[in-house]
This record gives C-alpha cells, sequence and structure tokens, in this order.
C-alpha cells in the first residue's frame, strides 16, 4: 500500500514538472527575467560563501587538520597576543604530554638563482618534523631528516612547491637531486610536495621549504635562533588522541608558567592560547570574521531584492493566468494541488537561476584569482566551488524560490468569484 502511494506521488510530481515546464516555456520573457533575478542574487551569494569557504571552513589540505593546534604567547593579562621564540618552541616540543608532534616555521624571502637567472621567492624555513607531523607524503623525493635539522648551516636541502617546480623548472624531475642557489648559497633539491600544498595558512604560498637551522644562510645576520624573547616563528602543535583543546591548553599553561620562572627576564607574565592555524594571527582571523559577516549581509540585502521582484513577477503572472486557475477549481482540482502546482514552477524557476548563479559565481571567483595585488608576497586564494558551496547554493535556492513564491501561489490559487 505504501509503495502504491509513493508510487502515485511520484507520478504527481513528473506531471507537476512536465506541465510547469510546458508553463515556462509559453511565457519565455517571464521565464528569462525570473532566472536572471534568481541567477544574480543567488550567485552574488554563492561567489561570497566560497570566500567564506576557502578562509574559514575548509579543512587545511593536511592529515586530520582539525586536530593542529597554533601556540600563541600571551602578554599583558592575555589582552595581546604573540608568536614564538625558536627556544620557546624547543621547550614546548620536549617537555608536553599533549601533542603527538611541535611543528615551527617562519615566513621569508630569499634570491633564488638557476642557470643564470636571478629571481625573488616567497618561502618558508621549517622544523625538520615539519612534513611528517603534517602527514604530507611528497610527490617526488623525500623531506627532511632528523639529522638535517640540529646543527646550524650544515644542511643545504630544499623541497620546492609543485607550483614553484611547474613555473620555475618546467617540471623537470630531474631537478630532484641538483642543486640551486638561494641567497648565493648552494641548496640540494631534495623533494617536491604534492600539487594544491601549500602548508597551514590558508593564503600565504611558499614556493620552497629548508631546515629551521638554515635560517642564518636564508636572513645573514640574525640570531634568532639564539634568543629567547625574538617570537618570530609559528609552533603548531598535533593533539594526541582524546586529549582535548582545553586539556592541551591547561597543560601547556603549567609548561609556561615553568619556563617563565626559569627565564623571568624574557618571559614574564606570559600565558599560552591555543587556536586553530590558517590565518597567521588571531587579529586576521578576527578581521576576516567581521569582512566575511559585512559581505554576507550586502549578499543577503542583494538576494532580498532578488526574491522581492521574483515574487513581484510572479504576482504579475498570476493576473494572466486567472483565467486557467479558475478553470481548474471548477473542474474539481484542489486549491492545495493548484498551490503544489505553483510552487513546483517556482522551485524549477529557483534552481534554473541557482545553475546559472553558480556559473556566474565561478566567473566571479575566476576573476578574482586574476587580480594582481601591488605585491611580491606570496598570497594566493584558492576560491573553488566545492561540495560545501554547492550544498549551500542548492538549499538557498529552494528555501529561496519556495518562501518567497508561497505568499503568490496562495494567491493565485485563490478564487476571487466577484471577477467571474
Amino acid at each position: 500500500m505504501h509503495l502504491i502511494w509513493e508510487t502515485a506521488q511520484m507520478q504527481t510530481l513528473f506531471q507537476d514538472l512536465r506541465y510547469g515546464s510546458r508553463q515556462l516555456l509559453k511565457r519565455p520573457g517571464f521565464t528569462f527575467l525570473a532566472i536572471i533575478s534568481m541567477a544574480l542574487g543567488i550567485g552574488a551569494n554563492t561567489a561570497i560563501f566560497s570566500l567564506v569557504d576557502t578562509v574559514l571552513l575548509r579543512p587545511l589540505p593536511v592529515r586530520n587538520a582539525s586536530e593542529l593546534q597554533e601556540l600563541y604567547g600571551t602578554l599583558h593579562n592575555g589582552a595581546d597576543i604573540t608568536i614564538q621564540s625558536y627556544l620557546n618552541y624547543k621547550d614546548y616540543r620536549e617537555r608536553n604530554q599533549v601533542f603527538s608532534g611541535v611543528i615551527a616555521y617562519r615566513i621569508l624571502v630569499a634570491s633564488l638563482s638557476h642557470n643564470g637567472n636571478n629571481e625573488r621567492v616567497w618561502g618558508t624555513v621549517v622544523s625538520g618534523n615539519y612534513f611528517d607531523v603534517l602527514g604530507i607524503p611528497l610527490a617526488l623525493g623525500r623531506g627532511f631528516l632528523p639529522e638535517e635539522d640540529q646543527t646550524p648551516n650544515s644542511h643545504p636541502v630544499a623541497v620546492l612547491s609543485d607550483a614553484c617546480w611547474q613555473k620555475r623548472f618546467a617540471a623537470d624531475p630531474s631537478i630532484v637531486g641538483k642543486t640551486v642557489s638561494f641567497n648565493n648559497v648552494a641548496f640540494t633539491v631534495i623533494g617536491i610536495a604534492p600539487k594544491g600544498f601549500i602548508g597551514t595558512e590558508v593564503a600565504y604560498a611558499p614556493e620552497m621549504w629548508v631546515p629551521m637551522m638554515m635560517g642564518p644562510v636564508m636572513e645573514p645576520g640574525s640570531k634568532w635562533l639564539e634568543q629567547r624573547d625574538s617570537d618570530n616563528l609559528f609552533v603548531v602543535g598535533r593533539l594526541k588522541p582524546g586529549v582535548t583543546k582545553a586539556q592541551a591548553e591547561s597543560s601547556l599553561q603549567a609548561i609556561t608558567l615553568q619556563m617563565a620562572s626559569e627565564h623571568p627576564t624574557e618571559l614574564a607574565g606570559r600565558g599560552l592560547k591555543l587556536i586553530p592555524p590558517g590565518l597567521f594571527i588571531p587579529d586576521i582571523r578576527d578581521s576576516v570574521f567581521a569582512f566575511a559577516a559585512v559581505l554576507t549581509a550586502v549578499g543577503a540585502l542583494v538576494l532580498l531584492l532578488a526574491c522581492v521582484n521574483l515574487a513581484n513577477l510572479l504576482l504579475a503572472r498570476s493576473t494572466e493566468r486567472r483565467k486557467e486557475i479558475a478553470i481548474r477549481l471548477a473542474v474539481g482540482a484542489s486549491r492545495g494541488r493548484l498551490v503544489r502546482q505553483l510552487l513546483t514552477e517556482s522551485a524549477m524557476l529557483s534552481l534554473l537561476g541557482g545553475a546559472f548563479g553558480v556559473m556566474l559565481a565561478a566567473w566571479i571567483n575566476h576573476f578574482v584569482t586574476t587580480i594582481k595585488l601591488p605585491t611580491d608576497f606570496a598570497l594566493v586564494f584558492d576560491l573553488r566551488i566545492d561540495w560545501r558551496v554547492l550544498s549551500f547554493t542548492l538549499l538557498l535556492s529552494l528555501l529561496t524560490g519556495l518562501f518567497f513564491s508561497l505568499l503568490p501561489a496562495l494567491q493565485s490559487s485563490k478564487l476571487n468569484w466577484s471577477r467571474r
């Protein structure tokens, strides 16, 4: 019995779709205006959501990204936030019981020399366990060995990003094992990172990674490896299974107090805060949230205007269909059946508008990624229409289309006998 009922409902739905398609094709001008109105509103919101997805929602391209926490130092009773020094990183790495691994990295710029060409490139100095803790298998070659992260200036080796390998070395696999020059020092290329991997920061795309111990070569004259108060490294830990963020923060606070008692001059009054990595420092994260909220509000306003326009179009069209609806009511069609038919037509318009909106959003995203900022800083925004964006667009299309077409559908199906 239940199967028979479901079959009847499916047949009714197919009938509604066929009839709705004919009705929309009979009024191409109305259909075009309605689809364009929805496409503009949904496209703008889809583009905005894809930006929010890229910066705030999409997991980092590493193994089990939810386990990663960035270690920030707090100053002045938590009012200010700072990053860590190399000596602090070593203490957290060796004393903690809550992380399965702790990495450190620092952003830098260097001169790359190869085959007589000199170019300015952005990269990262990283702790030797960087690729292992992040769970990143290299596309070619290998990552860093433990001994390459112990003695300053002793192991000039480098891993290149896929983008750097493609752009500067024509994707030549034989580059692994050869030398290139960074800051006039010969580095052996030992590996190529997988395509799409840029590290743990959303918008920064380094072209190479070198061991932390090569910092003095990459930044001649610097002494941050030896200074407790240098505060120039990002430090990220991977939580052990079963350890919560709150438990880890409490344990690391105790280590921080211990370190402060041992080094009062540099660390007195210092605390610790754990924050998911991805946007450099908390101030940037807060700014991104505020900017995303403003964009969302603007997108909602654009969508509201589009939906109001759709509702007006549907109301205007209802006057043209008054005779058709009156005849259908007279021959026995229920008001509920008519409302369902009209809502089906509106849903079809909304889905078509959503489809064109996705294409519009893809064009907007492509346009944004082609904009070159007046800086050589390695910024990249990987704006994609992924499953989260598509799900958002589908839900938005259906909800807005049905909600704003409900009143016109009810109004259209209400038989006005005084005008018969």
